[in-house]
């Protein structure tokens, strides 16, 4: 029995690490890259590192596509409430597990403290999926910039009667 829970534990602790690792990432050149770094706000777009909204809500509305402002603009009220309701949620686990731990707590005490743990982790599993919301329009944001805005490097080879020619288009 022991053998097996270790072997489960081992096995998890792999998936858990490998889930977090990356080999490398693509930058295609001319592009803008959404970069999945520890802080999970990074925009790559020609050679310039743009961490935090601050810095990129320029790249949006400098374009003045309101599809991408719109996107930019959920991200950014996705990222706010889901992390006011993740620190709610937070503090609500912390008061139910504190009430649950008192011995002294009567059982009405106890209902509401159970009430409060898990109201708590359903906000923190409600705003993780408000964050994770946000992240994925800020990934369409950043691929609808890049059909719309990127440039294509194209060669192409043309042949003649008697030449033959070369185009690259930047």
């Amino acid at each position: 029995m022991n053998k097996n829970i270790f072997r489960l534990i081992i096995l998890l602790g792999f998936l858990f690490c490998s889930k977090h690792s990356f080999s490398q990432q693509r930058m295609e050149p001319g592009k803008m890259s959404y970069i999945y770094t520890n802080h999970p706000y990074c925009i790559l777009y020609n050679d310039t590192l743009y961490s935090g909204s601050k810095e990129f809500r320029k790249l949006f509305y400098r374009t003045g596509n309101m599809p991408l402002v719109d996107l930019y603009k959920l991200h950014q009220s996705c990222k706010i409430w889901g992390n006011g309701i993740v620190y709610l949620g937070t503090i609500a686990s912390i008061w139910g597990v504190a009430t649950l731990s008192n011995k002294t707590t009567s059982s009405s005490q106890r209902t509401l403290g159970w009430i409060s743990l898990l109201g708590g982790v359903g906000c923190d599993i409600g705003g993780e999926i408000l964050i994770l919301n946000g992240q994925k329009a800020l990934a369409t944001a950043v691929h609808l910039f890049n059909m719309k805005y990127s440039k294509k490097a194209s060669v192409n080879l043309g042949v003649g009667d008697r030449a033959a020619g070369l185009v690259i288009n930047w």
